[in-house]
């Protein structure tokens, strides 16, 4: 999956005055607020990267030299909508295809990937053959309100682990993640 940041999320799952109040934590001093402020946003990334999923709701592209075989593009989960899916045609001219069209229906219910597939009766459009011809703009990621608490719990324990230099703690965390040999959170 080739993705590109789009418009970045305004807020993060956790916030600093959760951090302190953990207790797993230990964090109190005030000292050194700006660098746990980074490492909230670094637990973000971690999970994003760990898991192929979006944390917190931001817009996304996800391009592709072309369309699938099938009729389903597989995207991050939660997935919340699809704004457009823009492409080359055949003739190297800029087309876009908008979700009121009704050319795709998007399933924001499935975990741990979401799907996009084309509507009943309609197939994908000839492309242009080259590289990223296609853009699919998506937004994806929960809210600040509706993180789960499982995923709160582990940011903090990341962060902390982090803030403390205990690598040992660190891939403990990483592997609370792994249940069955999929991603539980």
């Amino acid at each position: 999956m080739r993705l590109k940041l789009y418009t970045a999320p305004t807020d993060e799952a956790i916030t600093l005055a959760d951090l302190k109040a953990h207790p797993a934590a230990r964090i109190s001093a005030t000292t050194d607020d700006a660098w746990i402020d980074q490492l909230i946003i670094a637990a973000r990334v971690r999970y994003e990267e760990l898991t192929q999923r979006i944390l917190m709701q931001s817009t996304w592209d996800l391009y592709l030299d072309e369309f699938p075989d099938g009729d389903v593009i597989e995207l991050p989960a939660p997935l919340v909508s699809v704004a457009s899916i823009a492409y080359r045609d055949e003739n190297n001219g800029a087309q876009t295809w908008l979700y009121a069209t009704g050319n795709y229906v998007i399933d924001t219910v499935s975990e741990p990937v979401a799907r996009l597939a084309l509507a009943y009766g309609v197939s994908w459009p000839t492309v242009y053959q080259g590289l990223n011809v296609i853009a699919v703009r998506f937004v994806a990621g929960y809210t600040a309100a509706t993180v789960p608490i499982s995923l709160k719990t582990w940011l903090c324990a990341w962060v902390a682990a982090v803030y403390d230099g205990n690598d040992q703690l660190q891939e403990i965390a990483e592997s609370m993640m792994r249940v069955g040999g999929r991603w539980a959170i």
